[in-house]
């Protein structure tokens, strides 16, 4: 209504009585009005880094413009009161001149300097990983001065929209582009901020949409998430960027990951142009890690033989594998004696053949089922660890 503002204004000074008052509320205020979602009391306390009685003190102080709601929630009387604050319309004739002006930037970056402080202690394993060493030295300085950390969930749901809202760009793609803040996103499937990475410029943002959409799409499936991000990756990134250190960690988690997963290697969740293709009669796929050089192989049955292929160069078959009889289904698995990786190729003549996708040559083990094998599935013993094969035939 017409008047609001000077209504406001008055309730401010009514609350506010000299300058003293405002600038003890003043961080207070910048969170509630920076926050992407309603702070409780502690949360509010552990982000300013106060005690709680001090938080606590204030939120009473200030609950004519910000009650306190079930749960110790910190509320707002109306959206139109930050509104006021930080000059958005229709107060956007509002600027840092005015009494009771809160610059958003300055309001954010409270906020992400706390989001960041939670992601370095909580989310990072800068020992295990060059692209979280790379994060938290990219924070280090940043998190410098007052203030405490933001909780956990909070840290990784809000991270990058305050980042980039604070214009810290540098901070916001290291942040993105740690494995261990990937993988909690996706442990607790959170994809809401694909939309902040668009802020993000060059490569990074690209690769770093990949593999958020990829992450969603691997629960989805059931599959290993680091398999399919970092296959999407690899080709993709330059060595030297945060996304290529992304991908440097993904391909060594996907090393030691037993991939059993039988489907074809169409990466095309975050759409773009083709990578590549293989050009092969295949009835069925399987894919694996060569655990010698971590690059990705896709093995193709097709009559009676198996062709491995390197799924992001292309080109001719690395390995071709005769298996004496029609290949109706495939599973890899690794030799618990050795950790190799093993080809399971379940035959028309209903046997099922074992090899060595990566030497190839003859069988090292041969099971008979008695009927023509459709398909296959491998899976860990609950009480020995144990691979088991499971086959599926006609009868």
């Amino acid at each position: 209504p017409a008047g609001l503002d000077e209504i406001y204004a008055e309730n401010f000074r009514r609350v506010f009585v000299d300058d003293t008052a405002w600038c003890d509320a003043l961080p207070l205020v910048e969170l509630i009005c920076a926050a992407a979602e309603p702070l409780t009391i502690d949360a509010a306390s552990g982000a300013l880094g106060w005690d709680r009685a001090r938080c606590e003190g204030l939120c009473a102080e200030v609950s004519l413009l910000f009650p306190l709601r079930e749960g110790d929630v910190i509320g707002v009387l109306h959206k139109t009161v930050t509104d006021w604050l930080t000059g958005e319309a229709p107060f956007d004739g509002r600027g840092c001149e005015d009494a009771f002006f809160i610059a958003q930037e300055s309001a954010h970056r409270r906020l992400a300097r706390a989001c960041a402080r939670a992601v370095r202690a909580e989310v990072l394993d800068a020992k295990s990983y060059s692209s979280d060493a790379a994060a938290d030295a990219a924070l280090a300085s940043f998190v410098k001065g007052e203030g405490g950390a933001a909780s956990d969930a909070y840290a990784l749901r809000w991270c990058l929209f305050h980042m980039t809202r604070s214009n810290e760009e540098g901070e916001a793609v290291g942040v993105a582009c740690s494995l261990s803040y990937v993988l909690k996103r996706s442990d607790c499937d959170i994809v809401s901020f694909v939309a902040d990475l668009n802020v993000l410029q060059g490569q990074d943002t690209l690769l770093l949409s990949d593999s958020l959409v990829l992450s969603r799409n691997a629960m989805a499936l059931g599959v290993p998430l680091v398999e399919q991000v970092w296959q999407r990756l690899m080709p993709r990134a330059n060595a030297e960027s945060a996304a290529g250190r992304l991908a440097e960690d993904l391909r060594r988690v996907a090393s030691k990951i037993s991939l059993s997963a039988v489907r074809p290697m169409g990466l095309t969740a975050a759409g773009g142009a083709e990578r590549c293709r293989i050009e092969v009669g295949a009835r069925c796929l399987a894919t694996f890690v060569d655990p010698a050089t971590g690059e990705p192989r896709v093995a193709c049955g097709g009559g009676e033989r198996v062709s491995i292929y390197d799924p992001v160069a292309g080109g001719a078959a690395l390995v071709v594998i005769k298996v004496g009889s029609k290949v109706k289904a495939l599973a890899v698995f690794r030799d618990p004696a050795t950790g190799e990786s093993r080809l399971a190729c379940g035959c028309e003549d209903g046997m099922v053949r074992i090899f060595d996708p990566v030497a190839g040559g003859e069988a090292l083990l041969v099971l008979e089922v008695g009927s023509s094998v459709y398909s296959l599935a491998v899976f860990a013993d609950p009480a020995t660890g144990a691979p088991r094969l499971a086959s599926g035939s006609r009868d």
